[in-house]
């Protein structure tokens, strides 16, 4: 036998052999001492959170800050030279993410691994 015949197709039975999981997975042949492949320690989350009104409104809360542009369109207050048009737009991007990782935490559990 070839080598690389025998390579391929130890390869072939890791990726449709599912780990103790179910999962299957393609990879490559791995070191000795390593996990074989497939054999991931993963639970699926059979019951995703779905997102509350308080989540979609915390969600919203930064799009419509900064599409309402008309609100805004205005030079004063300026804050340190920069014109409050500008200024509203930069702050908000720090802001989203805030409102981003509340929301996060609200909808997925603790030690999921995401």
């Amino acid at each position: 036998h070839n080598v690389f015949v025998d390579r391929i197709a130890n390869l072939r039975q890791r990726q449709t052999t599912p780990g103790p999981t179910g999962v299957v997975a393609p990879c490559p042949a791995q070191p000795p001492g390593r996990q074989p492949c497939g054999d991931f320690n993963v639970k699926p989350n059979l019951n995703p959170r779905k997102l509350g009104l308080l989540q979609v409104v915390l969600l919203a809360i930064p799009c419509i800050a900064v599409l309402a542009v008309p609100y805004y369109n205005t030079l004063e207050p300026s804050l340190f030279g920069i014109p409050f048009f500008y200024w509203w737009q930069l702050v908000w991007v720090p802001l989203s993410g805030v409102f981003i990782a509340i929301v996060y935490k609200m909808v997925v559990p603790p030690g999921s691994g995401d």
